[in-house]
């Protein structure tokens, strides 16, 4: 799945991180710094389908003149690898999560470029697990309601 972290590692082209003191162009800071460099626009249009045993995900890119519009998606549902695989847990619903991004830059006039990206998840969990002290009592935590539960 490409969304692991706080940003896709396939939009950026590049990384840097250092630590000491720095040039005027990032404030003569005296800390660290974290460079992150976005990719510009494609040079071609894509396509890509990933199928994995827990899931699934899509990802496009559409092109155009002067920009670009990148979008994925991605699908994941652990219920048919707990069947084969015992859990030490008590699952009432196995975890499962949906995700989406979009991604979209274009150039704008006196060689500038406007990005914007954007992402959302959404992850459906419940486990009953007993509470500290008292083995007989258990309670069930839902992480979130899905429809059917409502």
């Amino acid at each position: 799945m490409a969304v692991r972290g706080r940003f896709n590692p396939f939009m950026l082209s590049g990384t840097a991180f250092s630590t000491g003191g720095y040039s005027a162009e990032y404030g003569q800071a005296l800390s660290s710094i974290l460079v992150l460099n976005t990719k510009q626009i494609p040079e071609e249009e894509t396509f890509n389908i990933g199928l994995m045993s827990v899931g699934a995900d899509l990802a496009g890119t559409k092109k155009w003149e002067n920009g670009a519009i990148s979008a994925s998606t991605n699908y994941m549902n652990l219920a048919p690898y707990m069947e084969l695989a015992p859990q030490n847990q008590d699952w009432n619903k196995a975890p499962e999560s949906i995700g989406a991004s979009l991604n979209l830059r274009q150039n704008t006039a006196f060689k500038g470029i406007f990005k914007l990206y954007g992402s959302a998840d959404q992850s459906m969990l419940s486990l009953t697990q007993s509470v500290f002290g008292n083995e007989t009592t258990a309670r069930s935590a839902p992480m979130l309601k899905t429809p059917t539960d409502l």
